[in-house]
């Protein structure tokens, strides 16, 4: 994006969201950690999103987030149920090829592993 989109974004915000996105779950900061970070904690924020404290980020906003999640578990555990289902011969030739794109063994498909 270009950089006068982020002209009126805090530093602190900018921080936050690139701790956020971080692709590595291990590297990536937990909601935790977030919430300690310096643009939750300043109450003088213009920002109707900044000090979780003071109220200003609402309980449903936290609801939604949380239901996010638990889509992705539902999503997730729905495709393990098809998996299941498939014939053995189906099942073996999708892992194979699972297992030649993980080049790196983790058990993740990282983007990198998909462009190539």
């Amino acid at each position: 994006l270009p950089r006068a989109t982020f002209a009126n974004v805090s530093r602190e915000a900018i921080d936050l969201c690139q701790r956020l996105l971080e692709k590595d779950p291990r590297r990536r900061v937990s909601a935790v950690q977030a919430l300690r970070q310096p643009w939750f904690q300043d109450a003088s924020k213009p920002s109707p999103y900044g000090n979780h404290e003071s109220g200003a980020v609402s309980e449903r906003t936290f609801q939604l987030l949380r239901r996010y999640n638990a889509s992705h578990k539902v999503r997730r555990a729905a495709l393990c149920i098809i998996a299941s289902d498939l014939p053995e011969a189906q099942f073996r030739n999708a892992r194979d090829t699972f297992h030649a794109l993980d080049r790196d063994g983790d058990g993740l498909l990282s983007p990198e592993e998909l462009k190539d």
